[in-house]
């Protein structure tokens, strides 16, 4: 381990991974990121990747914009490594009046900064996911450009990029304590040395917390339990061909259809090739649920409720 960088990044999830990527694309090369495990190993290889556009303002639009470019060609072309993006599209449904002036509000936002929404009728919404049950819903938005990514193929694509770059990563080197120097420098001690640094960042994720600790820090950061169901292959699902091409704005879906609310599915086609899927998708369906929903759960998946978890998390 070196024992000098300009900056030390702690924490090998996506959000470290893609800080020190980016750093490196902006001409830093003096930088460092140490992981006390293997890269992904916290919160970020079960994640569920969801890549969408929508949001309430113009800045946080446009960056999500960037993100699906990232992920959709821009990362694997720059560093020659495999990302794992599907371009599926997605849906959002709406039970109240209230949740349907905020589609056309973030329809319009879309069109000012040139992003397509649609807003579906529940017949519209059922012509395009056959799946939805839409008896108390009132409507339902359609991002036709968004997708999902393979959270641990992005983000070891990122790491790679960034040590082409001239960024080292260290990997099983955990922080046991952080120093502050007389001349103002952060000393990060490991099992394996000590690195001092002018700058820290803190990407320790559900650990973020404790090395705020470290650092004289009282972060009001509490991690918070999530639940998924995983199952095994299910028919209704799979007698579905979800696998029109995405051609345009326009378009169905690709590869699946995101529900997103109170229930998010992904639904992979039952012609996909084994070589186009993720890893034991051909018999699983995620599904994550939030508290707060109306939907309920389709009585033929056999699941009588789902644990609800954290209700700030989309």
């Amino acid at each position: 381990m070196k024992t000098h960088a300009r900056l030390v990044v702690i924490g090998g999830g996506v959000m470290g991974c893609s800080l020190l990527y980016h750093l490196t694309r902006l001409g830093w090369r003096d930088v460092v990121l140490i992981e006390k495990n293997e890269l992904t190993a916290g919160s970020t290889w079960h994640a569920a990747g969801l890549c969408t556009h929508f949001a309430h303002n113009l800045m946080t639009m446009q960056m999500r914009a960037y993100s699906v470019q990232l992920y959709k060609h821009a990362l694997a072309e720059d560093t020659g490594r495999p990302v794992g993006f599907h371009p599926c599209g997605a849906l959002r449904i709406a039970s109240s009046p209230a949740r349907m002036d905020e589609f056309r509000y973030v329809r319009a936002l879309g069109r000012y900064a040139g992003m397509e929404f649609q807003l579906l009728s529940p017949s519209e919404l059922r012509a395009l996911h056959p799946l939805a049950d839409t008896a108390n819903l009132l409507g339902a938005l359609y991002e036709p450009w968004d997708g999902y990514v393979d959270p641990s193929q992005a983000t070891h694509a990122m790491a790679g990029g960034a040590r082409d770059a001239g960024a080292e990563i260290y990997r099983h080197a955990a922080v046991e304590r952080i120093e502050r120097t007389a001349g103002g420098e952060w000393c990060v001690h490991t099992p394996e040395g000590a690195i001092c640094c002018e700058i820290i960042v803190n990407a320790a994720g559900t650990w973020a917390r404790e090395i705020g600790a470290m650092m004289g820090l009282d972060l009001p950061i509490v991690p918070m339990l999530h639940q998924y169901v995983v199952t095994d292959r299910l028919e209704p699902v799979s007698s579905h061909a979800f696998d029109r091409p995405h051609a345009g704005p326009t378009s169905g879906p690709a590869s699946g259809v995101k529900v997103m609310g109170p229930l998010t599915m992904r639904l992979m086609p039952a012609s996909a090739s084994a070589g186009t899927r993720p890893a034991a998708s051909s018999r699983m369906l995620s599904m994550r649920a939030r508290s707060g929903g109306s939907s309920s759960m389709p009585k033929s998946f056999g699941m009588p409720s789902i644990p609800q978890g954290c209700p700030s998390c989309s």
